[in-house]
């Protein structure tokens, strides 16, 4: 069985080392905010480098990058789902 679907790139970002986790929202006030984290390998050092990404979804598609954080890998994300201290 051969199904046909169609796949529309909106927006990219290149987040200079590969993305391993991306995460939305979950607040539905903030639904156009998401994280991304990424991971690389040095296999010849055996070191890890990533960062933790900070993103909005304009309604133009437009990503925007809000704040970027070093970190040694990201593995995976998870937001909290409530607002706390009013921070999301």
């Amino acid at each position: 069985m051969s199904v046909n679907s169609r796949m529309e790139l909106f927006a990219s970002y290149d987040t200079i080392y590969p993305a391993d986790t991306v995460e939305w929202c979950p607040i539905p006030e903030y639904n156009n905010v998401f994280v991304c984290g990424t991971y690389k390998l040095d296999e010849a050092s055996k070191t890890k480098t990533g960062t933790i990404n900070l993103f909005s979804l304009h309604n133009e598609n437009k990503i925007k990058l809000i704040q970027s954080i070093p970190e040694d890998a990201v593995l995976d994300l998870k937001w909290n789902s409530f607002i706390v201290s009013g921070k999301i």
